[in-house]
């Protein structure tokens, strides 16, 4: 859906991603900007606060998330907090969109090669966990067996392309599961 969306509104300079269930700063947009232009950055993420049902936990993610995925292949920005460059989305063709979830981190492990990626330093986004949700549920949730088998084929991509560019060679940055139009 989200591919299907940004296609029929291709023209801003940004894409500012937020989960409708979720709460960001009233000046999250404006800090996120001012931020991502003052460090040349392709996604500006930031810092969540993850609100429980019985408690609420302080995430701080990578500042120079290029570097850290550079060095290990993982989640380092929280998808929903997300800048994005309306021009990376279209160079890399947008995300993997066949399966309900993984697409954040399918991306970033595209992105991490050719974009400015960082987290800005302060609390700007509230997930609100919910059991039923993508991430939390048995089927699809953190520690399930079908989001382990996904993101071991993004990591095993991640991996591949990596092995390409140090030997310097030419690497795809297509997603890897799309859709047909």
């Amino acid at each position: 859906m989200l591919n299907q969306v940004i296609e029929k509104h291709d023209d801003s300079d940004f894409l500012w991603l937020h989960d409708s269930d979720d709460i960001s700063h009233n000046t999250r947009l404006e800090k996120q900007l001012r931020y991502a232009l003052s460090h040349r950055l392709d996604i500006c993420g930031s810092f969540e606060i993850r609100l429980g049902p019985d408690k609420i936990k302080a995430i701080q993610y990578p500042i120079n998330v290029t570097r850290a995925l550079m060095v290990e292949p993982g989640h380092c920005m929280l998808w929903p907090s997300s800048l994005i460059k309306s021009s990376l989305w279209k160079e890399l063709h947008g995300c993997s969109d066949e399966y309900t979830f993984g697409a954040d981190t399918e991306f970033q492990l595209r992105a991490c090669f050719i974009a400015r990626m960082a987290n800005i330093p302060s609390f700007l986004y509230a997930r609100r966990v919910r059991p039923e949700s993508l991430t939390g549920c048995s089927l699809t949730g953190h520690g399930s067996a079908l989001r382990g088998y996904i993101n071991s084929i993004y990591k095993a991509e991640y991996y591949k392309r990596k092995l390409l560019l140090d030997r310097g060679e030419e690497m795809t940055l297509e997603p890897c599961f799309k859709l047909k139009s």
